[in-house]
């Protein structure tokens, strides 16, 4: 290993830096400098923190987690299989998908249990965040995901 890589592995390590009673208390380096409190030891740190700091820094198995799991697999979500649907339906609407796959993001979302309401409200909440244009764009896919015909006005099927 060069020198860069250990200034590298030096940056993100972290050192023991206080062993009063409580048992020994690890921070960052560079927070020590700026007088900040040591941060929690490693065997007390939040699983959603944990999550976020292994995915930040690119770690392959949990990223062979997150992006192979399947929803009604042995993990279990923090959101609900409901609202974890929702949740992929609006990504889905944020990136311009094809019809097919809200079709599918719908059927999952319906046999969960949300309703045709909660479906389009996915739609109405990503809204601000997305923009006009792509709201006008999701909204006649969507349309026809959960079985509207808006060109006849009526169900092209009936309705989740």
């Amino acid at each position: 290993m060069c020198d860069c890589d250990a200034r590298l592995v030096s940056v993100f390590a972290f050192t023991v830096v206080d062993t009063g009673p409580r048992g020994a208390r690890e921070h960052h380096p560079v927070e020590g400098m700026r007088g900040q409190r040591p941060a929690p030891s490693l065997t007390s740190v939040d699983p959603a923190e944990d999550l976020l700091r292994r995915l930040a820094f690119n770690d392959e198995n949990v990223l062979g987690m997150v992006l192979t799991r399947q929803l009604g697999g042995d993990d279990e979500s923090e959101l609900g299989p409901k609202v974890e649907l929702l949740v992929r339906l609006a990504a889905l609407l944020s990136v311009g998908a094809a019809t097919p796959s809200l079709r599918e993001a719908v059927d999952h979302a319906s046999a969960a249990g949300a309703t045709v309401s909660e479906i389009v409200g996915v739609l109405v909440a990503v809204g601000p965040a997305v923009g006009l244009a792509s709201v006008v764009a999701s909204a006649p896919k969507l349309a026809l995901a959960i079985g509207y015909d808006l060109e006849n006005g009526d169900a092209a099927q009936s309705p989740h």
